[in-house]
């Protein structure tokens, strides 16, 4: 038994956690791939993570790894 989808239960239309979906993109370049991949993960559709000089895919399985990773990102680069 996995931890569930706990965050999209909540979120749910009709769920007990008011929520609203953002449609307009701001301070962005429109061939950015920030915004690319915004319209493909609204659309369901997985992100592009290869060729892009303005968007990166960080993937950690091991939570204490994922952890440092957001501490690095953050702080370091």
């Amino acid at each position: 038994v996995g931890a569930g989808e706990v965050l999209r239960d909540l979120l749910s239309e009709g769920g007990p956690v008011p929520a609203v979906r953002l449609t307009r993109i701001f301070r962005q370049a429109r061939e950015s791939g920030v915004v690319t991949n915004a319209h493909r993960i609204n659309e369901g559709q997985h992100p592009l993570t290869q060729g892009l000089k303005d968007f990166f895919l960080f993937v950690e399985e091991d939570t204490e790894a994922a952890g440092r990773l957001t501490v690095d990102v953050v702080a370091r680069r």
